[in-house]
């Protein structure tokens, strides 16, 4: 994707979007935007201390790649069933190739004829080098999942940023809500189309859906893995229930330096009744000095 030097890729989004402008635009096509279902305004990104300072200093998120989570069916190619016709194949390799040379095109539609098994293979090296140069970066639909904190966020002494980015900026960057699945459904890769992306990128075990994740990807990962926003896509911020006072004023003076404009500022409490966490207002900040 083209983007003037300086302009960041993630930027903020409204409540509603106007569909025909962004096909028209060309952000995303028809088909897509038919199945697409918006992910909520907000997202939270859960993460410690350090990492927020990173975050919220460099106006950056890291978008890794999914060979380093924790999930080893994250992008799993059993997802996927490569096998076509030479019919399919023929008519893919088309499609896929309608701008490319007609000996280019020839050449996949006489392998596919040759050697299914063969193209098959082929197809299968171009998924495994998608999950290799593509990023990710996680959120989840609410601040308030216990297990969350504990694991990403520093065993509740870290923060819970609040984000609000614009889903569907080009065609190599997409953002949705995870499909958690109790089985491994293989989907054909013809049958399905463009879908099969989506199928490949946000399916993942039921074990995970405590996460209720949303990720956003980018289909080319920079060299850096960091991809800039907005400043004003920055909309929240949430201190764990363990979170020091020190860190918390550190992480504030950090933002109010940078000149971020949040909406909403709040810190985790144990709730003593249910064996869980809620939010509540920072009247902390009124009462201690920023030098205590």
């Amino acid at each position: 994707m083209y983007l003037p030097q300086g302009m960041p890729l993630l930027v903020p989004r409204y409540e509603s979007i106007d569909i025909g402008s962004a096909i028209k635009e060309g952000l995303y096509n028809q088909d897509d935007l038919d199945e697409y279902n918006l992910p909520p305004l907000i997202i939270y990104h859960y993460t410690s201390i350090e990492k927020a300072k990173l975050i919220i200093e460099g106006q950056k998120l890291r978008f890794s790649c999914p060979n380093d989570f924790n999930d080893p069916f994250d992008m799993y190619e059993g997802l996927i069933d490569y096998s076509g016709t030479p019919k399919q194949i023929r008519e893919w390799a088309n499609k896929a190739f309608a701008d490319k040379r007609r000996s280019d095109r020839r050449r996949l539609t006489k392998l596919a004829n040759n050697s299914a098994l063969e193209f098959e293979r082929f197809r299968r090296e171009q998924y495994a080098e998608l999950k290799l140069r593509c990023g990710v970066c996680c959120f989840s639909k609410s601040y308030l999942v216990n297990l969350m904190w504990s694991h990403y966020a520093q065993y509740h002494k870290g923060v819970c940023l609040g984000f609000n980015i614009h889903p569907i900026r080009g065609q190599d960057f997409f953002i949705r809500e995870v499909n958690y699945a109790h089985q491994i459904k293989k989907e054909n890769l013809y049958d399905l189309d463009h879908r099969i992306i989506s199928h490949y990128v946000f399916t993942k075990s039921h074990i995970w859906s405590y996460e209720q994740e949303v990720r956003a990807v980018l289909i080319e990962r920079p060299e850096s893995s960091l991809v800039g926003f907005a400043r004003d896509c920055l909309r929240e911020v949430y201190f764990g229930c363990k979170t020091s006072k020190s860190d918390m004023i550190e992480i504030l003076d950090l933002l109010e330096k940078k000149k971020y404009n949040l909406t909403t500022q709040k810190k985790m409490y144990i709730d003593e009744s249910i064996f869980d966490i809620k939010p509540s207002d920072l009247d902390i900040l009124n009462t201690i000095s920023k030098k205590a």
